[in-house]
């Protein structure tokens, strides 16, 4: 099975934004705790909410018709 162009754009648009909206996420709890579990869940649910969103519209949307 060959991934499409249009998929692959989706995907490092997905990953690019997830990366960004986890930090952010990390930040902002690092303003409130120091404890890395703490900092740690909020960022990585932030992150695949993101990166399943993205990547699951986007795919979806841009897949070959």
């Amino acid at each position: 099975m060959k991934i499409s162009d249009s998929w692959k754009i989706a995907a490092a648009r997905a990953g690019a934004t997830a990366v960004l909206v986890g930090a952010l996420a990390f930040l902002t709890a690092w303003s409130q705790t120091s404890d890395l579990k703490l900092l740690l869940i909020p960022s990585l649910t932030a992150s695949l909410t993101v990166l399943a969103a993205r990547l699951g519209a986007e795919g979806y949307a841009d897949r070959p018709r």
